[in-house]
């Protein structure tokens, strides 16, 4: 069902004071690209920008919504997208033989870089392309494991699990979501720009397509701000097999603590997922509307798959900002709870700070991305003591590491080395995620994993999926997870850990 800003909220229409796209270039635009595509034989991708008056990209997401299509949302700082459709996408994209999305890799975001390539040597574009933010976007999204090491876990499982535990359906998501949008609007300090992008091959219907242009073109000028309510949907608690028990989740940490002691590992990550429903279908552009209120430090994001399941969230960790060559990666490793009062906010500060637990975590985490980077010839800067980096009700011990990306690396390169940072995993990373799989009664998905955009000028900003949600329906899934290191406690990590999906909680609730 199409999402009714008018059911909740009141709409003012802003009037357009940028001239309509021409109509004759667009009709050029589309005959150019189907002619290269029947001499090459590959798809084409037609792209138009042309400046809109300052719009609510969210309120343009929650109007031209459809929930069988993919969509977008992004917000950190002065940069917020809203996108939807899909004009191509790696699943459907004939790229080459050898980027088959249904085959496992060791390496999928290589395969992301060559599909990103693919549409860019592709694509023309037309329009206002001289603007901040105009031209193809990629839309992104990863699991926390591929396939190949999500299918040893499920097998696993099967084989050593006990008769009487029988185990929830699975968190099904594709290992890579990545998609260029229909429709893409994009606000930033230099104004406002939007996008229309669609894919032409040789059978292209021109004059259809055209029309379908020009109609969403003329519902993004239309667009109108929505004024959110205040009011959020009452929810109960509802646990499920799935979801860790607090004696699980001890018995983890346990664990972690033993294989630590023996010398296995230096740091661990161990999740936990909790599951709400509420008495009607989530609204959730309006818990998205909440969360960039109540976290405006964070990133806030959105991906909806089109067949009903949207996972969102607000996270303080940047898994990885590339603008103009330079490079910027979030260190975030370390937690303390906010004080009721100045006296004891500073006071839980200091005493993170003083952490030996959470300075030698931090510290782990610092040094695996600093090495990870070297290993691809990036040489690296990151300031010797962490700084605090404060929520509304969670402070954290935080570090921004910085480097010159080269020309010659692509931004993908970088992911596939990064992710999973011991942050969200553990070190040594490769055992972490054994243990994790073995530990850890639930799937993971998209928590986690890497989030964010792409565009055709080499800039990025992908987020660490923490502090997310899974909404489908009346149904929402949390997770939240804490790391394990020498020195940690079972009870104060289980503390942590709901108190990681409290700050969350507090948007949906």
């Amino acid at each position: 069902m199409r999402f009714a800003p008018s059911s909740i909220a009141m709409q003012v229409t802003l009037p357009s004071h940028s001239p309509v796209l021409d109509r004759r270039l667009i009709r050029r635009l589309l005959v150019k690209c189907r002619q290269q595509a029947i001499r090459d034989g590959q798809v084409q991708m037609a792209s138009l920008s042309f400046p809109l008056p300052s719009v609510d990209p969210l309120s343009v997401l929650a109007q031209l919504h459809n929930p069988h299509q993919q969509h977008f949302y992004w917000q950190h700082q002065a940069r917020e997208i809203a996108a939807g459709g899909t004009a191509l996408a790696i699943p459907t994209a004939p790229v080459s033989a050898d980027l088959d999305p249904t085959e496992s890799t060791p390496d999928r975001f290589c395969k992301t870089e060559q599909f990103v390539r693919f549409v860019l040597e592709r694509c023309w574009s037309e329009g206002e392309i001289q603007l901040s933010g105009a031209g193809p976007l990629f839309c992104c999204g990863f699991s926390f494991f591929g396939r190949e090491a999500a299918n040893r876990k499920v097998a696993n499982e099967r084989q050593n699990r006990p008769a009487s535990k029988p185990r929830n359906p699975e968190t099904t998501v594709p290992e890579t979501t990545v998609f260029v949008p229909r429709w893409t609007v994009i606000r930033h300090q230099q104004g406002c720009v939007a996008t229309l992008c669609t894919a032409i091959d040789a059978q292209t219907n021109i004059g259809a397509e055209r029309a379908r242009i020009e109609a969403l073109e003329d519902q993004l000028r239309n667009a109108s701000i929505v004024a959110w309510p205040e009011a959020m949907p009452a929810f109960r608690r509802w646990e499920t097999g799935e979801g860790r028990s607090a004696d699980e989740f001890r018995s983890g940490v346990s664990a972690a603590l033993q294989a630590i002691a023996a010398g296995e590992l230096n740091k661990v990550v161990l999740a936990h997922a909790a599951e709400l429903r509420a008495p009607q279908t989530i609204k959730p552009f309006l818990s998205l509307h909440n969360l960039r209120q109540l976290y405006p430090k964070c990133y806030i994001f959105s991906l909806g798959n089109g067949h009903g399941q949207q996972f969102m969230g607000a996270s303080p960790e940047a898994l990885m900002h590339v603008h103009q060559g330079r490079l910027a990666i979030d260190a975030i490793a370390g937690s303390a709870a906010r004080g009721t009062s100045e006296l004891e906010d500073q006071r839980f500060a200091q005493s993170l700070m003083d952490s030996s637990k959470d300075r030698l975590e931090h510290r782990v985490v610092v040094d695996a991305i600093v090495q990870q980077l070297h290993s691809l010839g990036i040489s690296a800067a990151a300031a010797a003591s962490p700084n605090l980096l404060r929520l509304p009700n969670i402070q954290h011990l935080y570090t921004r590491i910085c480097a010159q990306l080269p020309e010659a690396i692509h931004p993908l390169r970088v992911l596939s080395a990064l992710h999973p940072t011991p942050a969200v995993a553990g070190e040594p990373r490769s055992l972490a995620c054994d243990r994790i799989r073995e530990w850890e009664s639930c799937e993971r998905g998209l928590y986690a994993a890497p989030v964010g955009w792409l565009d055709g000028r080499g800039d990025c900003e992908l987020a660490v999926g923490i502090r997310s949600a899974l909404v489908e329906g009346e149904r929402v899934r949390l997770c939240a997870g804490a790391g394990i290191v020498a020195g940690s406690d079972p009870e104060k990590e289980w503390a942590e850990v709901q108190l990681k999906l409290q700050a969350l909680m507090q948007a949906l609730v």
